[in-house]
């Protein structure tokens, strides 16, 4: 009989081989869902705004809403509304509804042949990643001379996470999960702090 670490193992390795099936069905149609009529403005959106029936004083948690349109609805109903995206291709399509360039890695090992390639103003990285995690590349890249302005996005919301990231080199640390809008305005300060 496995022991109680075996069976959180083979779960953990179930649970993360399903996250990463959900990001490549969503990942391949990130554009359309962000830029869909139906998903942006639909009787979907309505019916969500009604069935909640919120008083004003709710905290909202929409999980998986890609672009935002669920959160965005909600959000003059609620108290506050945290939008959690579960692919990076969403995110990058939300970005790019701000007038970003974006291009998506799934790795620090892919970030520095991508920087490489193309170099870019502003780099955002999640601290978690497969591999060398956000602290190394920032390290990385600041160890070979890169002055790229980077933000940090972390599932840990601890002053001492944020300090840390900071301390790596990054200019600013996000907790997750992130509002695009934030995320939109925190690259454009950094842009404009050249």
């Amino acid at each position: 009989m496995p022991d109680i670490h075996q069976q959180n193992t083979a779960h953990d390795v179930a649970a993360q081989e399903k996250l990463q099936q959900v990001q490549r069905n969503f990942g391949v149609a990130a554009e359309d869902y962000v830029t869909s009529k139906v998903h942006a403005s639909g009787q979907d959106l309505d019916w969500v705004v009604e069935v909640a029936a919120l008083s004003g004083t709710e905290r909202v948690l929409d999980v998986a809403t890609g672009a935002g349109h669920t959160a965005f609805v909600l959000a003059p109903y609620a108290a506050e509304v945290v939008a959690l995206d579960i692919t990076r291709e969403m995110l990058a399509v939300a970005l790019r509804n701000h007038g970003a360039e974006v291009e998506v890695v799934a790795s620090a090992a892919e970030a520095m042949t991508a920087l490489t390639d193309m170099p870019a103003d502003v780099l955002i990285s999640d601290i978690s990643m497969p591999g060398e995690d956000g602290y190394s590349l920032i390290r990385r890249l600041r160890t070979e001379g890169g002055r790229i302005r980077a933000v940090a996005l972390t599932a840990l919301a601890r002053v001492e996470d944020g300090e840390r990231a900071l301390a790596a080199g990054f200019q600013r640390c996000l907790a997750k999960p992130v509002d695009p809008a934030e995320l939109a305005t925190v690259v454009r300060a950094l842009i404009r702090s050249g």
